[in-house]
């Protein structure tokens, strides 16, 4: 071969070189020039949903699509603009076959949720709020993590699911920061589902960390008026009040808890002498309950109760000895608590904890099973 074919070789493939160089080179500018527009598209759009335009954002995601069909971060804001657009069947198709690619993303799972619950597909719903809790998030974990079981929990208590809903408010709590704030939230959440001894716990965490906080103290002698703690609540309720509570039922369980506490013949270290007070007392409000109840039913008197209204007034008509004064404000109280069980049975009494002569009653009733 000559020297002048063999150089015509060389050029030739050089040539050839800078040919494949050069497509190649344009063939990256091309491409990346296309991923510039889409990515231009994308984030217009963003700015147009940050801006509330979500329409003009969907047009943008799209057209960010139509250059880049595969990208993933594209998809998922069309679909969850979709979402916001109440467009719901387009949304789930986009979301069914996201989810299919990643089962695990939080994001997706969360938008599913809200789907199913806007449908009331309640086991689709809670299933896909366990998963966006569990899922991944690439920022905040926990945040999201906390912010969903609160929505979880909204959606439980709307809807009537009391079984579900506590065990999700225990995990709720289990997740929760040192965090005053979040606490008391979550407290008035068990309060709401008639839990109040979790809520009491937790009112009592606020308080210990805040104890100007009226609204934590309210919460607290609540929950324990709901436990029948009326010496705590007594406490408590004051509290609240002295802070200038806004709650609507500080003032009225206050003043419940007063009167039940000094009606109690049972309370500890109570004088004999402030014991006998009290039973006769008692026999006193208890005998006027039972008139009142015969004057507003006008009904026959049955024997048994004659019995007892006259055996009340021997008793009250009676001063004991100090001497006999435990076994007087024991008969007292046994034919208070006769009296008031004789009265129930013309006038029912209102409900648990109804009047606070009731819930003494009631309590004089059961100190006395648990001393026989």
């Amino acid at each position: 071969m000559t020297t002048t074919t063999q150089r015509t070789y060389t050029l030739t493939f050089l040539a050839l070189v800078l040919l494949f160089a050069g497509t190649g080179f344009l063939a990256k500018a091309y491409h990346a020039q296309r991923q510039n527009r889409a990515e231009d598209h994308f984030e217009q759009g963003q700015r147009l949903q940050r801006a509330g335009h979500e329409t003009a954002a969907l047009a943008q995601y799209r057209a960010a699509l139509g250059i880049a069909d595969s990208n993933p971060r594209y998809e998922l804001a069309l679909t969850l603009t979709l979402f916001d657009l109440g467009r719901l069947q387009e949304a789930q198709s986009h979301l069914t076959e996201l989810l299919a690619q990643d089962p695990t993303n939080g994001q997706l799972n969360l938008t599913m949720a809200r789907i199913a619950a806007g449908e009331d597909k309640t086991d689709d719903a809670v299933t896909y709020y366990h998963r966006a809790i569990y899922g991944s998030w690439p920022e905040q974990p926990l945040n999201h993590r906390i912010t969903i079981r609160f929505e979880l929990v909204d959606y439980l208590a709307r809807n009537g699911l009391q079984q579900q809903l506590l065990p999700a408010l225990v995990q709720l709590q289990s997740d929760l920061p040192d965090d005053p704030s979040l606490k008391q939230r979550v407290a008035d959440l068990f309060a709401q589902a008639h839990a109040p001894r979790p809520a009491a716990d937790l009112y009592l965490e606020v308080v210990k960390a805040r104890p100007r906080d009226a609204a934590a103290w309210a919460g607290l002698g609540t929950a324990d008026f709901a436990m029948g703690d009326y010496v705590g609540a007594q406490g408590s309720l004051r509290r609240a009040v002295a802070l200038k509570s806004s709650h609507t039922d500080v003032a009225a369980h206050l003043a419940w808890v007063n009167e039940y506490l000094a009606l109690d013949p049972t309370r500890p270290r109570l004088s004999s002498a402030e014991r006998y007070r009290r039973a006769r007392h008692l026999l006193e409000l208890t005998l006027s309950a039972v008139d009142d109840c015969l004057r507003a039913k006008q009904a026959p008197v049955p024997n048994a109760l004659v019995q007892q209204t006259d055996q009340a007034a021997t008793i009250l008509g009676q001063q004991a000895k100090p001497g006999d004064r435990d076994d007087a404000t024991d008969a007292a109280l046994s034919t208070a608590g006769a009296l008031w069980t004789s009265r129930a049975a013309i006038c029912p009494a209102p409900p648990s904890p109804g009047t606070p002569l009731g819930a003494v009653l009631g309590r004089v009733a059961s100190f006395a099973d648990s001393t026989n």
